[in-house]
């Protein structure tokens, strides 16, 4: 059972289940030890990562949003119960922002420089488009080690997922999905099709096991920030 969608700090007190009380318990735990994590300079991290310039800047205006709110709750829930946050909607609603904002929660509590590799090198963090994987062809196989290295890092971000999967690249992101869901290693996607479009896209067997594990809020309804960014220019500009 998913918490609220407008739960963004603390749980209602009619919410009931382990989940809500884990959560609970983490963000008391969380306020006893506030102000030992890493300091880490997130946006300069986000950079090297290739994370796009408009979520780090979203990142530092902190929004409202749904999708921050789940990312909220994802960051500090049960890797054993909760392992993917799937942020599926309208363009402009803070997906990309959100995603940010769990890499830098899971940076500042984790050390990534002191994680030990397990004999092979693999990226701590990956961001990345989904269509690097999704695309893939009998032709065209996406490099092993590049494969791998999704499968292993601590934490994951797939975004931007299409319509474009063919039928190997199906199958490799089904694969990634398992074994990182059988290994409880924290994956968010985001994607600008509805729910409801993924299922019809990738079948709706998959993404209801997609979903077994996974905070996926509701953000139909949701305003788009860059509207209301244009929006302020605008009105910025016409003052003048």
């Amino acid at each position: 059972m998913n918490c609220q969608d407008e739960c963004l700090y603390e749980c209602p007190p009619v919410s009931v289940g382990p989940r809500c009380r884990r959560y609970r318990e983490e963000l008391k735990r969380r306020m006893e030890h506030q102000g030992q994590e890493n300091a880490v300079d997130v946006p300069h991290e986000l950079r090297k990562l290739g994370v796009d310039e408009d979520a780090i800047d979203g990142l530092r205006k902190s929004a409202v949003t749904r999708s921050l709110g789940a990312a909220k709750r994802f960051v500090v829930a049960d890797p054993s119960d909760t392992r993917t946050l799937v942020l599926a909607g309208a363009r402009g609603v803070g997906k990309s922002v959100a995603a940010a904002h769990v890499i830098g929660e899971w940076l500042r509590k984790n050390d990534v420089n002191s994680r030990p590799s397990g004999g092979k090198w693999f990226p701590p963090v990956v961001w990345c488009r989904a269509s690097q994987v999704t695309r893939e062809t009998d032709f065209g196989r996406v490099d092993a080690d590049f494969l791998y290295g999704l499968e292993r890092s601590h934490l994951l971000v797939l975004d931007d997922l299409g319509e474009d999967a063919t039928v190997p690249g199906l199958a490799a992101l089904t694969d990634i999905l398992k074994i990182r869901h059988e290994k409880r290693r924290l994956t968010v996607i985001t994607s600008n099709l509805w729910p409801d479009m993924l299922k019809t896209r990738y079948g709706e067997s998959w993404f209801d096991r997609l979903k077994t594990a996974a905070i996926v809020p509701d953000l139909r309804g949701e305003k788009s920030l860059r509207k209301a960014r244009h929006e302020a220019r605008n009105e910025l500009h016409d003052s003048y």
